[in-house]
């Protein structure tokens, strides 16, 4: 068997509360697993993850994130939408007019 399992955290906005609470944890993090992160200054996504977990909002009219957020997807093995911002949209639904009658804004992107 390999090294460890490599891991990226990857953050595309909001609050910072997800990626602050992925942090904490890092000391345990990184005795299991390569941690590549924004924060730490050691993230390529363009290499190939084990797991990635992606943090914050996206927009639909954010084509940077949706062009950052398939790449990520298409290399990594398993992909992690942590918080309630990256999996349905948190508050940041409402603040980009995700709520009607502001349809030009949405927050859900599949992948």
């Amino acid at each position: 068997m390999g090294g460890k399992p490599s891991i990226l955290i990857y953050d595309l906005g909001g609050c910072e509360g997800c990626p602050l609470s992925v942090m904490r944890v890092y000391p345990r993090l990184a005795r299991i697993y390569d941690v590549h992160a924004k924060c730490i200054g050691n993230v390529n996504i363009d290499r190939q993850y084990d797991y990635a977990i992606i943090t914050g909002p996206i927009c639909l009219n954010s084509h940077r994130h949706i062009e950052e957020l398939k790449k990520i997807r298409s290399n990594s093995k398993i992909l992690i939408a942590y918080g309630s911002c990256a999996s349905v949209g948190g508050i940041i639904l409402y603040a980009r007019g995700g709520q009607e009658p502001r349809p030009d804004h949405r927050v859900y992107a599949p992948i």
